[in-house]
């Protein structure tokens, strides 16, 4: 094998985007369609070709038939994900936004929650820094001081679900399932950071950093049948701050108000009573249910501890 199908895949992509695939044979320039007839490429890259070539031949509206140009996909393209990101930060009575990190620290969100949703930031490629409207790579949050050593090296694991995940056995970056199948990472870890992504676009493929829908991504080896069931089954992999129930990142962002200015999608929380005000001289308190908004006469429960995931393992980064 000279070349691995990646990058074969990748240089036909470029002959076809710049108006032809070139048959060294017979010293032609052949369009896709005719390639695939004279099996000079595989009649299975003909959709991806096809792909690569309209930005040569033009593309065109699906709603007017108008030939467009490439910048004028990139900029529609742009335009329909602007309010397709993942969950910034959080909004406290429709007033206050603030920070994934500064809502665990007000105790707004449990640690694992916010643990959870900065992974989710980071899977599908940055950190977002909800009071500047910035789009961050986890070593500039860092470096901003938006959360500590700690959580950075947790987040520069899951950011590699975006840039992706060495091989020790190869220069070429592996998506997440890639690193999935090769034992990188585990099924539970896998399905949360491609749950993520899926709700923002696609799936990533790290090489080209471009978001694909399922066809295309079981095309591209970024997913199977097996991996796109267990996505289908909608599994609950994220927290509920509301409820504290396990919940589908995309059911936890449809509960999210956006921006008007930004297009950031806030959660909305509300600002409960601080269990730690509860205890008096050592003494745990109980308080009427008409100070907590219940029943007269009811207690409050003690404070439910959510601990933050535990990574005890390291993976080499790009």
């Amino acid at each position: 094998m000279l070349l691995s199908p990646e990058c074969a895949d990748l240089l036909l992509e470029a002959q076809a985007a710049t108006g032809h695939i070139i048959d060294p044979k017979n010293n032609k320039k052949l369009t896709v369609d005719e390639a695939c007839i004279n099996e000079t490429v595989d009649s299975a890259d003909r959709d991806s070709l096809l792909e690569a070539e309209a930005a040569a031949v033009g593309y065109k509206d699906p709603y007017s038939a108008k030939p467009l140009s490439v910048f004028e996909v990139s900029a529609d393209k742009k335009s329909q994900l602007k309010g397709n990101l993942p969950i910034a930060g959080v909004i406290i009575e429709n007033k206050r936004k603030m920070s994934l990190t500064e809502a665990k620290e007000q105790r707004l969100l449990s640690p694992e929650c916010a643990d959870l949703l900065l992974e989710a930031q980071a899977a599908t490629g940055h950190i977002i820094d909800p009071t500047t409207n910035q789009k961050l790579t986890v070593k500039e949050g860092y470096n901003k001081g938006m959360f500590d050593l700690k959580a950075r090296d947790r987040l520069l694991i899951a950011e590699a679900a975006a840039v992706g995940y060495r091989d020790p056995n190869s220069s070429v970056p592996l998506s997440v399932f890639e690193a999935l199948k090769k034992g990188i990472v585990d099924k539970k870890t896998a399905l949360r950071l491609l749950q993520a992504q899926e709700a923002v676009g696609g799936y990533i493929d790290p090489r080209i950093g471009v978001f694909f829908t399922k066809d295309t991504a079981i095309k591209r080896n970024l997913l199977d049948e097996d991996t796109w069931n267990a996505l289908n089954a909608n599994p609950k992999c994220y927290i509920d701050p509301e409820t504290k129930k396990n919940i589908s990142y995309e059911v936890l962002k449809n509960k999210c108000t956006t921006d008007i200015n930004s297009g950031l999608k806030f959660l909305p929380v509300s600002k409960s009573i601080d269990p730690s005000n509860l205890i008096f001289d050592g003494v745990r308190k109980s308080i009427s249910g008409s100070q907590h908004g219940g029943a007269k006469g009811s207690v409050v429960p003690g404070p439910r501890l959510l601990g933050a995931q535990n990574w005890t393992h390291s993976i080499n980064l790009y």
